[in-house]
């Protein structure tokens, strides 16, 4: 088996020029424009095969690899000149009437919908990301961790020297991670929180004495980390994609996910 190949559709290797790698990804989107874009669609049409067919082609490498910005450009670049072709004029690409940022706002907010590849891209790492962090009898996790952080957690865990791809892709979604996860408290075996004097100290002697003295009950679980933007605190991708986007727009994205979730 060379080592140049690929295993389950992935390469083994990841050279210098990644666009290289990758490219096949925009290629394999515009093959599947260039069989529509003689066909009459309607713009309902060219939203359910831009949702559910080309954004879709890519999530197979998000789950793995950060893709180059490049080449996410140049794939949304496609997707948008899809979106405003000009059906009636064969050779019309028509008028951007609004770039892709835009058009992957909510429809609440006067976008469509669309999937923004690199916050997507980095969402769909932040899910094996959180596998690290939650799934420690994982063969995956046994192996990172022995390689990257072995004193250590996923949120606390340093690229190291000469590091994968595939950890350099990792840990390009830590901060998402860090931001979406919470510790929720049960019986306290699993936390360190002082309760000692200094110019830190936030309650009095009497009431460290009486938070020492609760007896727990015997029914209450351990503690757990959790996803906190869900509900029940299981990670769901969506919400990192939804914490990635709003917090790079940096606008009212943010905010109206927030109050749509809650």
């Amino acid at each position: 088996m060379s080592i140049d190949g690929s295993y389950l559709g992935l390469p083994f290797t990841i050279g210098r020029n990644k666009s290289v790698v990758f490219g096949m990804l925009k290629g394999r989107i515009w093959t599947r424009i260039q069989s529509w874009k003689h066909q009459f669609l309607s713009a309902a049409g060219k939203e359910m095969l831009i949702k559910s067919v080309m954004l879709a082609i890519p999530n197979y490498y998000f789950n793995v690899f950060l893709i180059p910005l490049s080449i996410c450009v140049d794939i949304e670049s496609c997707l948008n000149a899809f979106w405003w072709g000009n059906k009636k004029k064969e050779e019309s690409r028509g008028i951007h009437w609004s770039d892709w940022d835009k058009l992957c706002l909510p429809k609440n907010l006067g976008g469509m919908g669309f999937r923004k590849l690199r916050d997507f891209n980095l969402a769909m790492l932040s899910k094996q990301g959180w596998k690290l962090l939650s799934s420690p009898n994982s063969l995956v996790y046994r192996v990172f961790h022995a390689k990257y952080f072995y004193n250590s957690d996923f949120l606390n865990a340093k690229l190291g020297a000469n590091p994968s791809y595939v950890w350099r892709s990792l840990m390009a979604a830590q901060e998402i991670v860090r931001k979406g996860t919470r510790w929720r408290i049960g019986r306290g075996n699993s936390l360190r929180m002082e309760l000692g004097c200094g110019m830190a100290t936030v309650l009095g002697d009497a009431d460290r004495e009486v938070i020492r003295k609760i007896v727990l009950l015997n029914n209450i679980e351990e503690d757990r980390l959790i996803w906190y933007p869900e509900v029940r605190g299981t990670f769901l991708v969506k919400s990192a994609y939804r914490m990635s986007f709003g917090d790079r727009r940096n606008d009212r994205v943010g905010e109206e996910f927030f109050w749509k979730w809650f």
